[in-house]
């Protein structure tokens, strides 16, 4: 069995926004973040006051779990968060009705992605993975005792929740919005450890991102956070391929003009878009 090296990625701390952009922008809280309007908004201010290349709807990290029951606080300004947990076992999890994309958030942040490319934005969607979503859903030390002590049953949730993303991430691509940004931070191997990171990488990760390229055929660029990318690269699931714009690019700009062309990138956080690639190269991860 391979295993895998630790990864540290920064995921950085969201700013509040100045009060010139909130006034600007007509910004009401909490509501924004709840409605089709009011998230489009909230992407068009960020983007602004943060110069930043995509438009990012704020659905963040809660929108996946809250489509299964997950219980979100809204409080203000501040991203939408888990206040506590509905369910104390995998079993549960597996005995849940199908997650419904017509209502709640999750229909209103495809909503928003739909208006955001029809006005010509350059739009970026934020997607989290199985262990994140259940990690909004239970506490972590059962789900971390799960995969040890019952790994057949972690299996049986981890490939319903990737069939409920791959159903996902078409919605998303009829929005056809230019790219998903793809993170299960809790898979990596500064939380599971070594040997058990590569394990999730072989046996569930890499299938799942295997279908999710089947299914896309490029018509969505996946940006997978980099501790996913270089787990897949160690474990031999993936390659890094080089794809050169002959000459300085950002990251972002690279992701823009890489849309069709390839499937997934994941060298660098999706966040740091303004990260300047000198030598004009960016890092294509080609599954094998």
């Amino acid at each position: 069995m391979n295993s895998v090296t630790f990864c540290e990625t920064q995921s950085g701390i969201e700013k509040s926004l100045p009060e010139k952009i909130k006034r600007e922008y007509g910004l009401i809280f909490p509501k924004d973040y709840q409605c089709a309007q009011g998230i489009e908004k909230l992407a068009k201010a960020k983007r602004t006051a943060q110069n930043d290349i995509f438009c990012r709807p704020p659905l963040g990290h809660t929108v996946e779990a809250e489509a299964f029951g997950g219980i979100v606080k809204y409080n203000g300004e501040m991203d939408p968060y888990i206040s506590e947990y509905p369910f104390r076992s995998l079993h549960e999890i597996l005995h849940l009705p199908e997650a419904d994309f017509t209502t709640g958030r999750i229909s209103e942040g495809l909503h928003a992605c739909r208006q955001l490319k029809a006005n010509g934005f350059p739009v970026l969607l934020e997607v989290s993975g199985p262990f994140t979503i259940l990690s909004g859903l239970l506490p972590s030390e059962i789900l971390l005792r799960a995969v040890r002590k019952e790994p057949e049953l972690f299996c049986r949730v981890w490939k319903r929740l990737s069939g409920f993303l791959l159903q996902y991430f078409g919605k998303i691509a009829e929005c056809r919005i230019d790219a998903i940004s793809y993170a299960d931070p809790m898979t990596g191997a500064d939380i599971l450890g070594p040997k058990c990171a590569a394990q999730l990488t072989e046996t569930l990760i890499y299938p799942f991102l295997k279908q999710a390229e089947a299914q896309m055929e490029r018509e969505v660029l996946i940006l997978l956070c980099p501790k996913i990318s270089f787990s897949l690269v160690e474990t031999g699931k993936a390659v890094f391929r080089e794809k050169s714009f002959g000459n300085p690019v950002s990251y972002g700009e690279a992701c823009l003009k890489s849309v069709g062309e390839i499937q997934f990138a994941g060298e660098v956080c999706s966040k740091k878009d303004r990260v300047l690639l000198k030598n004009g190269t960016m890092k294509e991860v080609k599954l094998l």
